[in-house]
C-alpha cells in the first residue's frame, strides 16, 4: 500500500492545574484538525474568548511578565493603557488587578488584557505529520 503524509494543525484544548501559586497547563486535547495553519488559527482565534475562565489572567502560567506575554514590559504597559488602565507602579499585577481592576473592568477590557497576555491561551495550534494508507 502507498503512504502519504501530511501536514496538519490541530488545535488543542490546554487543560489548568493550580499549584499553590499560579495555574499552569497540565495537559492537552486535540480538538479539531485542518490542513493550514492560517484555518487553524482562526478557529483558535474564534473559540478562546469563551475559554477565558479565571478571574485574574497574570495567575496564569508563572509569576513575571515573561511567563505571560512576549511583550516587553513597556509594550505590556502601553497595551494597558490602550485599554483605559494605569499599570502598576511596583510590577506586581497580580495584586493590582486584585485591588484596582478585576472587579470594575469591562468584558472588552478584560478580553483586551488576555490578548496582549499571548503566551496564557486555553488554546493552542499544533503543527503535526499525519501518515495516511491509500
Amino acid at each position: 500500500m502507498a503512504k502519504k503524509t501530511i501536514t496538519a494543525y490541530v488545535v488543542h484544548k490546554r487543560f489548568w492545574n493550580y499549584n499553590d501559586e499560579f495555574y499552569y497547563v497540565e495537559g492537552r486535547m486535540p480538538t479539531k484538525s485542518f490542513l493550514t495553519r492560517e484555518k487553524a488559527e482562526a478557529y483558535r482565534k474564534q473559540i478562546e474568548p469563551a475559554a477565558r475562565r479565571f478571574d485574574n489572567p497574570f495567575e496564569c502560567e508563572g509569576l513575571g511578565e515573561a511567563d505571560w506575554t512576549s511583550l516587553s514590559k513597556a509594550e505590556l504597559d502601553a497595551g494597558l493603557r490602550k485599554l483605559g488602565f494605569t499599570p502598576p507602579r511596583d510590577d506586581d499585577y497580580f495584586g493590582w488587578w486584585l485591588s484596582e481592576v478585576g472587579d470594575t473592568c469591562t468584558a472588552e477590557q478584560r478580553h483586551g488584557v488576555y490578548d496582549l497576555l499571548d503566551r496564557v491561551q486555553f488554546y493552542e495550534v499544533v503543527k503535526t505529520e499525519v501518515e495516511l494508507e491509500e
